[in-house]
């Protein structure tokens, strides 16, 4: 399995945020030497990304779901040695 597909078995049908992502981090898309890293990073993505039913206001994920997977992207991404980048101004 690529560091694209570990990436993309959390976050189907997103390869352009993968792609953006994993460069991001410095991954390479195309090699298998950074699958944890990789899904971590979806899941970080698919924690904090909105995501609204159709026609809804309501988004389709608890926030315990998104705190979960949140806290476990962010473990395994220490556990490999990796900085999380918040993204956030300041």
């Amino acid at each position: 399995m690529t560091n694209l597909e570990a990436y993309m078995a959390y976050y189907p049908d997103k390869e352009n945020v993968a792609l953006l992502t994993l460069e991001r981090y410095s991954v390479d898309p195309t090699l298998a030497d950074q699958n944890q890293v990789s899904s971590a990073l979806a899941m970080i993505d698919l924690a904090i990304g909105v995501d609204y039913k159709q026609g809804s206001t309501s988004e389709t994920m608890s926030n315990s779901a998104r705190g979960y997977l949140l806290s476990r992207g962010k473990r395994i991404l220490a556990e490999n040695g990796v900085d999380y980048i918040d993204g956030g101004s300041g």
